[in-house]
């Protein structure tokens, strides 16, 4: 029973690991924005979600 579990913990991994690889286009602008819970990281990050970031 235990390695059944693993495997599928795995193929549940791999699964998500490829959906992200494939989803990230590293040719697109990024943004890092700190404490954006309040003032001007919030206002920052409203802004930029606003236009597509």
């Amino acid at each position: 029973m235990k390695k059944i579990l693993i495997i599928f913990f795995l193929a549940l991994l791999n699964c998500y690991s490829t959906e992200a690889e494939t989803a990230f286009d590293p040719t697109s602008p990024t943004v890092l924005i700190t404490g954006s819970n309040r003032g001007l990281g919030l206002e920052f990050s409203r802004q930029y979600a606003a236009a597509g970031w």
